[in-house]
């Protein structure tokens, strides 16, 4: 019974054995392959080459044309109602139809002559009513 023992613990340790030599085999390719590539690609000052990563290009100025064709509706950010003081025919119009304009900003002249004409009127009632 010993030496059926001994017969199968020697035949692991073959086993053990010619895997380690395997392993060992395998280890010194690896090592060999990389050292010849390695060679391959140094120069003389035993630098290894590397290819560039990417290929570059030199920078130049220049114009770049953007358009976009596309369908839909524009809406503005804020609609706003304009309410003047006064009312009259416009006669003067400072702004045109898209601008962007600020509050406070004039956008029209209009005609003032009924407002004129209705200031004469009033002055002339004051006036009758303070003679009379």
């Amino acid at each position: 019974m010993a030496t059926a023992k001994t017969k199968i613990q020697k035949k692991k340790k073959d086993k053990n054995r010619t895997r380690n030599i395997i392993i060992l085999v395998v280890v010194v390719a690896i090592t060999v392959v990389g050292g010849v590539y390695a060679a391959k690609n140094s120069n003389t000052d035993g630098k290894i080459k590397l290819k560039p990563y990417q290929e570059t290009e030199e920078v130049t100025i220049g114009e770049i044309n953007i358009s976009v064709k596309a369908t839909g509706n524009l809406e503005p950010w804020e609609k706003i109602d304009l309410r003047p003081e006064a009312s009259g025919k416009v006669m003067k119009l400072l702004v045109e139809e898209g601008d962007i304009v600020k509050e406070g900003q004039v956008v029209a002249i209009l005609d003032q002559t009924s407002q004129e004409y209705a200031l004469e009127s009033a002055k002339a009632s004051v006036a009758l009513a303070k003679a009379g």
